[in-house]
């Protein structure tokens, strides 16, 4: 049993894997290594592992990867390689010595992360280039909000700062791509300013998120009449290449002078009044109010945890059999989510799931739920496994507008997969009332891919 579990490691390993003797000639290598590197292995075998490597990387590098193993039994790093038909890539490799049945051998695993490197560097672009627009729109704002209050001191008005973020932006991104997205961005403004003075102020804040700043408001009625007009123009279809495109946002603002503080703080507290807005079923607005400072405060800390464990894949997944009684037959799994805190350690559902309902983070955790179960359930499949996987999702979550066409988008990187083993359980909750809502996409989902839901 052990032996056939580790030649399936050996064989289906995501990883390149190759095995020298002590002579530093290649005994074995798996499949994956000759994906990665179009060498078959009738061309490995019996060759040294410096066949693999690019004429850039010197051989005073290959006799020191040696020594270490020599010294230390191990090495790991990056090393520049070169395929059989002579394109080059960069590799994450790892090499232990190992002894069996009396002899040494050497064994090396090996990843191509020449896409990685080359999104890093992207993103790192990205980065300068956003941090430089937001230093210029922090300015422009400061700018503007230090000349509208001067105003508004004299005139003895009101100044709205709100903080505005687009509602589940991230999908029109996942399905439309960046480019689409980033074009539907440069309309905001503009759309946003309809229901503007001429003499208030949008600026974009960072991604999806937008800063206004609003004269001449007399009172909270005033302030949120106002906001409720940004979002109905927000509301109405953006046409990108000529595509319709619906997106909602929600807004969080304070009044200044009620409000007194830096333009920074203000932000801040009409940011976490932005969340609030969230919690409260989006598209909506939120006053900031000093007295529940405190509990927004806590509120948005624990959203903000649990958006970066969502980033930062801190939840896994358990599966549970599903067993027919009468023989013992294991026919599938049901996926349970768990949370590997780095200080609480495993947490059940229990002690955080309640916090995202009704936010954005119940669709991102849903989401992830969804690509970790299809990515599970491709496995078992290449394995020669039939089992049926299903997984939890809740109500609100199916009833988003783009739920179909973003599970037909994640389906799409599995060709082959059998989607018929896939199974939706819908949560029973205060929400159950939205299944009237997602009656279409339930039958899009049996009819398209064969998805049942319980």
């Amino acid at each position: 049993m052990r032996n056939t579990l580790l030649e399936n490691a050996f064989k289906f390993a995501h990883e390149g894997i190759v095995i020298t003797d002590e002579h530093q000639k290649i005994v074995d290598i798996n499949e994956a290594m000759q994906h990665i590197t179009g060498y078959s292995r009738s061309d490995l075998i019996g060759s040294k592992p410096q066949i693999l490597s690019a004429e850039s990387q010197n051989k005073v590098f290959n006799q020191s990867l040696w020594q270490s193993l020599q010294r230390n039994g191990f090495w790991q790093g990056e090393v520049s390689n070169k395929r059989k038909d002579g394109s080059h890539y960069i590799a994450r490799f790892s090499v232990k010595r190992i002894n069996a049945h009396g002899k040494v051998f050497y064994l090396g695993h090996l990843s191509d992360i020449t896409t990685d490197r080359k999104y890093r560097a992207v993103l790192s672009d990205l980065v300068l280039n956003r941090n430089s627009h937001q230093i210029l729109n922090k300015n422009r704002l400061e700018n503007e909000f230090s000349h509208m209050s001067t105003l508004a001191d004299q005139k003895d008005e009101k100044l709205v700062v709100a903080f505005m973020d687009l509602d589940e932006f991230k999908s029109i991104n996942d399905i439309h791509g960046k480019v689409t997205a980033d074009q539907l961005l440069e309309k905001v403004p503009e759309r946003v300013r309809t229901a503007l003075k001429e003499s208030d102020s949008i600026v974009r804040y960072g991604g999806d998120e937008f800063v206004l700043i609003i004269g001449g408001v007399s009172s909270h009625a005033a302030a949120t009449d106002i906001i409720n007009k940004v979002l109905s123009a927000i509301s109405l279809p953006f046409i990108i290449n000529d595509v319709p495109m619906m997106i909602t946002a929600s807004v969080g603002y304070t009044l200044y002078p009620e409000d007194k503080g830096s333009l920074d703080t203000l932000i801040r507290h009409a940011d976490q009044c932005m969340y609030k807005a969230k919690l409260d079923g989006k598209s909506t607005v939120v006053a900031y109010d000093p007295g529940e400072e405190v509990q927004i405060t806590e509120r948005n800390q624990q959203l903000r945890e649990i958006a970066t464990a969502i980033s930062e894949d801190q939840f896994v997944l358990f599966y549970q059999p599903k067993v027919t009684l009468s023989t013992g037959h294991i026919f599938g799994f049901e996926a349970l989510i768990r949370w590997q805190h780095p200080k609480r350690g495993l947490l059940s559902p229990d002690k955080f799931i309640d916090q995202v309902y009704d936010t954005e983070l119940e669709v991102s955790l849903g989401q992830w739920v969804i690509r970790q179960a299809l990515k599970q359930l491709a496995a078992w499949q290449q394995d020669g496994h039939n089992y049926q996987l299903s997984i939890n999702l809740t109500a609100y979550h199916l009833s988003t507008a783009d739920f179909f066409d973003w599970l037909q988008y994640q389906i799409q990187h599995y060709p082959g997969l059998d989607t018929s083993r896939f199974q939706i359980e819908i949560l029973e909750s205060n929400r159950l009332s939205d299944l009237s809502l997602i009656s279409n996409v339930v039958e899009f989902c049996k009819s398209e891919f064969g998805i049942t839901t319980a």
